[in-house]
């Protein structure tokens, strides 16, 4: 191996100050932690965008009033659309805490998801007279 010259030498400790006072990694961190901050930022607002949406959905879910009337739904009568039946779906789900609701409702043809419907219902009604009998 041969050793470096002087002039070699002199050149990398030419490139090296040259580095050095261009602070170019000191800018490149700079540049990282504003993007770091950016980016934080970001995902800290879509966090509060989506916690904001599920309070909003809970709040929908609470004010919504379920059909209980169990002959009315048995009959059909009421004309209600697919996105009816899922909203009391997953009221009963949800507020209900009706465990027995099979996931992939919203997969299901509307004649499945009346059935589900009402057996939703019914396990409603069976549980809160069970209640007040108490």
């Amino acid at each position: 191996m041969s050793q470096m010259s002087l002039e070699g030498c002199r050149h990398l400790r030419k490139v090296a100050r040259e580095r050095d006072t261009g602070q170019a990694h000191a800018k490149f961190r700079l540049a990282q932690a504003d993007a770091d901050m950016a980016e934080a930022k970001e995902q800290r607002e879509a966090a509060d965008k989506t916690k904001e949406k599920a309070t909003k959905r809970q709040e929908l879910l609470e004010k919504f009033e379920p059909t209980l009337d169990l002959k009315r739904l048995e009959t059909g009568s009421g004309g209600y659309t697919v996105k009816q039946i899922r909203e009391q779906i997953t009221w009963h789900r949800k507020i209900g805490q009706d465990i027995h609701i099979p996931t992939g409702v919203h997969k299901m043809k509307k004649a499945e998801v009346w059935v589900v419907m009402v057996r939703a219902v019914r396990r409603h009604l069976r549980k809160t007279s069970m209640n007040e009998g108490d």
